[in-house]
């Protein structure tokens, strides 16, 4: 694979604890992927693609530092993709288009069936594959698997939870300690936490998000699919938008409720969950670090989703490594990667970064609690039971694309629920039509 010598980068000498000669010595040039033989470890250079991630970096920098004292003849080059998720994304497949792709890169969970369809990502060898089922909870590798293949390592795992102020919640009468567990529940303490002055909300009940990432935690507990997905994203025939059947319509009314019926969230100004003027908001787990930093002294809590379901649905979404396809050096590659995914790296990273994972040693671990172990608990109780990813179709980010714009404006009350499906049924369907 030609390099792209033009872009940035970091280099760190690196090696690999363990592995054989065989193994960390990679394909030669124009052997389509057969071993190489050698007598001894031959010298390998690794382009790794990150995201540009200032809080994420340090963190690389340590791992590679460390691994250069392993295998000295391994040399990684770290290099930045383009920031942005889609802009990563196209940037991604333009490289390897060019044959200018990283050997190693980072992938977010939506891109994966995509990016095995057009070639990109390698599929896991054997000992890698044993490695991730003895390691990482059942939806860890379902997050990491398309179509019965399992392709890269759920590094970064990000799970949302329902964060709410303490102090609002006590201002209204609620019982701080018990935050809403159903969806009349969540209404109702919306509703009764909203402050408005005239026709205007200062203080939002809730605030939504109109990705529909977020939309669907609500979709899923109650029931309902997006496109005829089962619990861990696979799609099922026919393939379809499924968001106008009844449980996952409810879901999309509660929106609509909440944001013009009720008026209990704001469509014009933006109100902020760290400044203390939104009452519960979905967010990331990764959002406990950021309040850390931003906002010290607010009072708050996370609590699992609100659900009509037994036991809460969340999703497993975040960031994977993954090694591609067209690469030369796929052993000493996957090598480095089961390196970095062991119990003792992932950890470094749950611990500075307030990032979660699938990894059962890290769940079995207090230190994965470490940035706040109060919040952060709360993720992981839900963690081990998770299966949902997102549905897993190739043209998913053009259905995400294409869908978020109408639900902003279902929020606006520019539309109802039932005008949102009839907007974008066919066209959603006609996507569908060219999955493979």
């Amino acid at each position: 694979m030609r390099r792209q010598l033009t872009r940035r980068k970091m280099v760190f000498a690196s090696g690999a604890a363990g592995a054989s000669p065989l193994l960390l010595g990679g394909c030669r040039p124009g052997e389509s992927g057969a071993p190489a033989r050698q007598r001894e470890a031959q010298p390998v250079k690794l382009i790794f693609g990150r995201r540009s991630s200032a809080a994420e970096l340090p963190v690389l920098e340590r791992y590679l530092a460390t691994y250069r004292q392993v295998a000295p003849h391994v040399t990684v080059e770290m290099t930045s993709l383009p920031s942005g998720l889609q802009a990563m994304r196209q940037g991604l497949i333009t490289a390897f288009a060019g044959s200018t792709g990283p050997d190693v890169f980072i992938s977010d969970g939506p891109w994966l069936p995509e990016f095995a369809n057009k070639g990109l990502l390698d599929a896991m060898p054997d000992r890698i594959s044993r490695d991730l089922k003895a390691n990482f909870t059942e939806g860890g590798q379902r997050y990491g698997t398309y179509k019965g293949v399992s392709y890269v390592y759920p590094y970064e795992t990000v799970v949302h939870g329902l964060y709410y102020n303490r102090t609002l919640f006590t201002q209204a009468g609620l019982d701080p300690d018990k935050p809403p567990r159903t969806f009349a529940e969540f209404r109702d303490y919306a509703r009764r936490t909203t402050k408005r002055d005239g026709a205007d909300v200062v203080v939002a009940g809730f605030l939504g998000n109109d990705r529909l990432l977020y939309v669907e935690n609500f979709v899923y507990n109650n029931g309902g699919r997006v496109i005829n997905e089962d619990e861990y994203g696979n799609l099922r025939k026919p393939y379809k938008l499924t968001l106008g059947e009844p449980r996952a319509l409810a879901a999309l009314q509660l929106h609509h409720d909440l944001y013009n019926t009720d008026r209990a969230a704001p469509t014009k100004s933006e109100p902020n969950f760290q400044q203390g003027t939104v009452t519960m908001q979905v967010l990331t787990n990764g959002n406990v670090r950021s309040i850390k930093q931003r906002a010290p002294t607010l009072d708050y809590g996370v609590a699992p989703l609100p659900t009509q379901l037994s036991f809460p649905a969340h999703q497993l979404g975040g960031w994977s490594w993954g090694v591609a396809k067209p690469s030369m050096y796929k052993d000493p590659a996957w090598t480095l990667l089961q390196w970095l995914n062991t119990k003792e790296n992932v950890l470094q990273y749950v611990e500075t970064l307030a990032a979660v994972s699938t990894h059962k040693g890290v769940i079995a671990d207090s230190r994965a609690l470490s940035m706040d172990p109060e919040r952060m608990k709360v993720f992981y109780q839900v963690l081990p039971k998770i299966t949902h990813v997102r549905p897993k179709a190739v043209v998913w980010s053009e259905i995400e694309a294409l869908a978020e714009p109408e639900v902003k404006r279902m929020f606006a009350g520019e539309m109802t629920p039932k005008q949102l499906l009839d907007k974008i049924e066919g066209p959603v369907n006609a996507l569908l039509a060219k999955e493979p």
